[in-house]
């Protein structure tokens, strides 16, 4: 029997979700499996485990201790039913109070390391780490830069292999070693659909444009833009720049009701347009750069690879600029502007106060 422990996943959706899923989904084939989650949504997940038959998920709620003592308890159950083959976790954290008891039955584990969980903040934490780590019979990173931080307290690697490639909904799996490596080019197919899936962004973009008039204020404001979503992307990327994701999410929220706001009152910022979406830019580079760490970004090829992301993203801007000028354009030339824009500013208020009131709910929880 394998158990898998993880603070992620479905029916709540993201990178680390999927992958766990998935794993749990594959070992089932030839193994029972057990997955204990945390329950994000009581309604949505229940219905999602009513519809899996090939492994069983047990959901706990409470505060986060809590539901590491009681996913601990039901690990202690299943020890005295079954024989447990090995527990499979989706971070250090997740295996923070069980290890003892795995180092005293000495049941194998396999921990997943991602690189914001494991950046050292002081002594203490490095232990925490270091004593859990240091008991897994392997551990799973996601980038070199990942396996680098491991190092530096000393969790070190029984070889030096490499292998990267980008797992995707397209390409849903990939087999070990990878021969044929598809980076950094494939970040760029992953930039365009992160800009068409961050509806966010894609708003924020039409607000700026609301705000604007002529055409070569328009250049000048995407261009601010660009640079300043790229600087931080940058930055956040080689790890000179570290905020909480959940707090940047809520100040993109922000940004969006602010520019709400300005197109309801009917402005035209006339004279430094750039200025507002180079300060703004700067927010929606650390979101673009949440999502880029998330996946984790090829460190063999990190330059290449943060630029053809980067490249991805213009691309998916630009798919949008031309239909929202025309659009304001049209609005303009029969007359209807004035009605399109209250409707434009009603549309961003409330998904930007639905989206920070959203995300502000998920840092409580």
């Amino acid at each position: 029997m394998i158990i898998i422990l993880t603070q992620c996943f479905p029916s709540r959706v993201g990178g680390i979700e999927t992958l766990m899923y998935n794993l749990a989904l594959h070992l089932s084939r030839s193994k029972d499996v057990i997955v204990l989650a945390d329950q994000q949504n009581f309604k949505e997940d229940n219905n999602f485990d009513q519809n899996e038959i090939n492994f069983s998920t047990k959901r706990f709620r409470g505060i986060k201790f809590l539901r590491n003592r009681k996913k601990f308890n039901e690990l202690k159950k299943i020890h005295v039913s079954s024989k447990i083959d090995a527990v499979i976790s989706d971070s250090w954290k997740s295996l923070e109070v069980p290890i003892d008891f795995l180092k005293k039955n000495k049941i194998p584990v396999i921990s997943l390391a991602h690189g914001n969980e494991i950046i050292i903040k002081n002594n203490k934490h490095q232990k925490r780490v270091k004593k859990i780590l240091e008991y897994a019979n392997a551990i799973v990173v996601n980038s070199n830069y990942t396996k680098n931080l491991l190092n530096k307290i000393s969790i070190n690697f029984k070889n030096n292999e490499i292998f990267e490639t980008l797992v995707t909904n397209k390409q849903t799996s990939i087999e070990i070693p990878y021969d044929i490596s598809n980076l950094p080019v494939a970040y760029l197919n992953l930039g365009v659909e992160h800009l068409l899936s961050g509806i966010d962004h894609i708003l924020f973009i039409l607000g700026l444009l609301f705000l604007v008039t002529g055409m070569l204020n328009i250049i000048k404001t995407i261009t601010a833009f660009t640079i300043a979503h790229s600087i931080t992307l940058a930055l956040s990327v080689f790890n000179i720049i570290n905020l909480p994701q959940s707090t940047i999410e809520i100040l993109i929220a922000l940004t969006i009701i602010y520019l709400a706001l300005e197109i309801k009152d009917l402005k035209k910022i006339k004279y430094t347009p750039w200025s507002l979406a180079f300060s703004f830019g700067l927010l929606h580079g650390l979101g673009f750069a949440g999502a880029l760490n998330e996946i984790g970004i090829a460190n063999e090829n990190i330059l290449l690879s943060l630029l053809f992301f980067n490249i991805g993203i213009e691309i998916g801007q630009i798919l949008f600029i031309p239909l929202f000028t025309i659009f304001i354009w049209i609005s303009y030339k029969y007359k209807f502007y004035q009605q399109t824009s209250i409707f434009t500013s009603y549309l961003l208020g409330g998904m930007g106060f639905y989206w920070f009131i959203s995300r502000f709910i998920e840092i409580i929880n």
